[in-house]
């Protein structure tokens, strides 16, 4: 019996907060097909997962960030082509950049307060990435 193999195609990105501090806002893009979410982007060649999120925000957003890959979280779910798609998540701090919108790939991007950004996230594995990026910063709703 022949199994057919699933494509996995991968993405990183990040949760990213405006500064450190416990109160700080959270970014949330929404894609030109109406989803919200983090920004991600796919993996290109030899690149690391840090390298891809670190490239995509950059690209996405104007932004540069520093990661801190200690949180990290995957997501899964299948594609309407049949592949299985995987996201890794990371949280990121805003530490420069010029903010600007990718307009190929963003309608809006939006700086809200955690438990605003809760409550429009399309998806609900990302809304518990969210959930567990705040617990993993302690900080607050």
């Amino acid at each position: 019996m022949r199994m057919s193999k699933t494509n996995i195609e991968k993405s990183c990105g990040a949760v990213i907060f405006e500064s450190r501090k416990k109160d700080a806002k959270v970014l949330i893009i929404r894609q030109l097909a109406g989803h919200y979410c983090f920004v991600k982007g796919h993996i290109e060649s030899s690149e690391t997962e840090a390298e891809t999120a670190l490239r995509e925000i950059k690209e996405e957003t104007g932004l540069v960030v520093k990661l801190d890959t200690k949180f990290s979280q995957k997501t899964h779910y299948m594609l309407s082509n049949g592949n299985e798609k995987e996201n890794t998540y990371f949280i990121a701090y805003v530490s420069g950049g010029k903010e600007h919108m990718e307009k190929d790939e963003l309608s809006h991007m939006y700086w809200m307060k955690p438990i605003e950004a809760l409550g429009c996230i399309t998806y609900d594995n990302d809304a518990e990435v969210l959930k567990q990026a705040m617990q993993y910063r302690k900080a607050p709703w």
